[in-house]
Parts: structure tokens; sequence; C-alpha cells
């Protein structure tokens, strides 16, 4: 995100978790990243989010997807 100029809110979780908390720990492990949109009654049928959010969460997957290549996907498994 800093390298591209998009951006985001970093904070760590302290409850709950995404299916990604389980995923990196199945078999010998599953390189996994959980990338998630600032959002308000998260749980209910009005969850509202913002736009800019949206756009910019979207912009940072793309890029992600880009760059991950089988190399990367390997250093990422082998933790270099």
């Amino acid at each position: 995100a800093e390298e591209m100029d998009i951006p985001f809110q970093y904070t760590v979780i302290s409850g709950g978790g995404t299916d990604a908390g389980q995923m990196h720990l199945t078999r010998d492990g599953v390189p996994s990243v959980a990338i998630t949109v600032p959002v308000r009654y998260l749980h209910s049928h009005t969850s509202v989010i913002h736009e800019d959010d949206y756009l910019n969460t979207v912009k940072l997957v793309t890029e992600l997807v880009k760059r991950l290549d089988s190399e990367t996907v390997e250093k990422i498994r082998s933790y270099e």
C-alpha cells in the first residue's frame, strides 16, 4: 500500500477472526493474507463501508495479485 500510495489503516484485531486464521495452519501451512475493509455494523443486515475504502482495497488486492508469482509465494512459505 505504501509503495503504491494507497491509503490504509493498520490495526490488530484482538477478537474475532477470518478464515485466513485457520487456513495458514492447514497441513504444512498455506500462505494467507487477510485484507479487510473498515466496516460498521459488520454482522447486521445494514453493514456500512466508505466507498473510498472499498476502491482502495480493490487497488491493493489488484497490486498484490500482480506481484505474487511462484517465487514470491515460495519465499513466504519458507519464511525467507
